[in-house]
């Protein structure tokens, strides 16, 4: 079980730059904070408990980050997408469907 989080693994933080250029720096370090967070095995994952097993909790910046913080969805999408594009494991071909569902709710079937 993963208690906090102190320093993110390096496969994380890599892809974690390919976003960089979409927020501004104080943004982007929430972001990656969030992100980070999202990984941890927490019975209620939100920003609270995310800010609550950090090294340094900033419950206010995340808070901020996810309610007010003005960043471009669009840009931040078709980053995303360009990164899929570019792994040859995730980019789309002429046999396959990539399906992405984004809603973090788990799936039985």
């Amino acid at each position: 079980m993963v208690n906090f989080v102190s320093n993110p693994p390096k496969i994380l933080t890599s892809f974690l730059a390919k976003f960089q250029n979409v927020f501004t720096k104080p943004s982007f370090i929430s972001f990656s904070i969030y992100l980070n967070g999202l990984f941890l095995e927490l019975k209620r994952t939100n920003i609270q408990t995310i800010a609550e097993r950090t090294v340094t909790p900033h419950y206010e910046n995340l808070q901020y980050f996810i309610s007010e913080a003005k960043w471009d969805e669009e840009k931040l999408n078709d980053c995303l997408i360009k990164n899929l594009e570019s792994n040859r494991t995730t980019k789309t071909c002429k046999k396959g469907v990539l399906a992405i569902d984004d809603s973090g709710c788990k799936k039985w079937g």
